[in-house]
């Protein structure tokens, strides 16, 4: 069957072929830059932080007692606090820290590498006891984990001994190793000296920051109180869980408990994209069944409008296939136009949406399978209506309509 001729018939009602091929051009765009977003969404949400998420529980307490303007007896709450936790049944681990993965924020700072120049790097910055990593579950890779010397250094020394991550590191000190090296942040007078490396860091942050972290070995309590995270065994969780104020109360019944497991702080960090993975994919299956309505109600109009050429066709030898051909072609020219129109868009939607949002680059296979999907849903919801056209019979075909 030859195209031309489709063509030329096509020409004669332009209106309403490039009303459909607009539409599908408008739907290509959307549907790609949509999945587009809901893979990098789910890329993130699926993302690893590098610790034991599923057996972690933050435990925030505020305290509103007189005795807590003491800052000697501050100290003794927060070290009962932590042997009270680290004996409880099913703790595995507990650490004094102000550090709370999947928050989305926390502290942060510019160094500077003693000798370095003055190039600055931003990067987290966390307090932390000594068993800060065995809570989170990260390996050391090289060096040592802080311990129990680094954690009672001086307050008021000049150089104190910390880990950084093996992405922070590796960023430092690209060609050299980074054990043993000093960085500084504000004072140039106060040096932190790399003791340990750990590896698989990630947690979110305002800045591209997610994998670089420095943890300190000092104390992060004070008169309105001070924040746990606690290592539960497998499958004690929720033992755990509900032990933990008991414990506390019973050192110091003058303060309110807030505890909440990692997991669940997790999916309220990914919630908002949770959110629009849900609404992006109910966009995209709305435009696809409007889109597949307007091709058949197209069609189905054109099988109508055209009953009488049909049936002379049927009467001169067309057969039923040679009239499905025909409609088949006719909507794949159509689509055609529009996806041609709809990379176009799709690329200029792309453009856009990369100003305002990071790593939502369309990659091409993306567009190649928003392409063979078009062409598939047009043909598809051709199929009907050209078959209803190829059942007309040739003699109530060939009468007045």
């Amino acid at each position: 069957m030859e195209i031309g001729p489709i063509w030329r018939a096509m020409k004669r009602r332009k209106a309403r072929f490039i009303l459909v091929a607009a539409e599908v051009a408008l739907t290509l765009a959307i549907v790609t830059n949509a999945v587009g977003l809901i893979l990098d969404a789910q890329q993130e949400m699926n993302r690893p932080s590098g610790f034991v998420d599923e057996h972690l529980i933050r435990v925030d307490i505020n305290n509103y007692g007189q005795a807590f303007e003491d800052e000697e007896y501050v100290r003794t709450v927060v070290d009962a606090d932590t042997e009270a936790l680290r004996n409880l049944p099913g703790v595995l681990a507990a650490s004094h820290t102000h550090f709370v993965p999947w928050r989305g924020g926390g502290s942060s700072g510019e160094l500077q590498i003693n000798g370095g120049g003055p190039k600055k790097y931003r990067t987290q910055t966390y307090s932390a006891d000594p068993g800060i990593f065995e809570t989170l579950g990260v390996e050391i890779l090289e060096g040592r984990a802080l311990d129990a010397t680094d954690f009672t250094a001086d307050p008021e020394g000049d150089q104190f001994n910390v880990a950084v991550s093996r992405d922070l590191a590796a960023l430092m000190f690209p060609e050299e190793d980074a054990l043993g090296k000093s960085f500084f942040f504000s004072d140039p007078e106060t040096s932190f000296v790399i003791v340990g490396i750990f590896g698989d860091f990630f947690n979110p942050y305002g800045w591209p920051i997610g994998e670089y972290a420095v943890f300190f070995p000092t104390r992060s309590a004070d008169s309105s109180g001070h924040r746990f995270l606690v290592r539960a065994e497998p499958g004690q969780l929720d033992e755990v869980f509900g032990s933990i104020e008991g414990a506390l109360t019973a050192i110091d019944s003058e303060r309110a408990f807030a505890l909440r497991t990692v997991t669940d702080i997790k999916t309220g960090y990914h919630s908002g994209s949770q959110v629009m993975v849900k609404n992006l994919n109910l966009l995209m299956i709305v435009l696809l069944v409007v889109t597949a309505l307007g091709i058949i109600g197209l069609t189905s109009f054109s099988v109508t409008e055209r009953r009488r050429q049909i049936g002379t066709r049927r009467a001169l030898g067309a057969t039923k296939a040679d009239i499905v051909r025909y409609f088949l072609i006719e909507n794949w020219l159509v689509t055609t136009f529009g996806v041609v129109v709809g990379i176009l868009l799709a690329a200029a939607l792309n453009s856009l949406l990369l100003t305002v949002v990071a790593g939502a680059t369309l990659a091409w296979e993306i567009l190649v399978g928003g392409v063979a999907l078009l062409w598939l849903l047009g043909l598809g919801a051709t199929l009907g209506p050209a078959l209803r056209a190829a059942r007309v019979p040739p003699a109530l075909a060939t009468q007045n309509v």
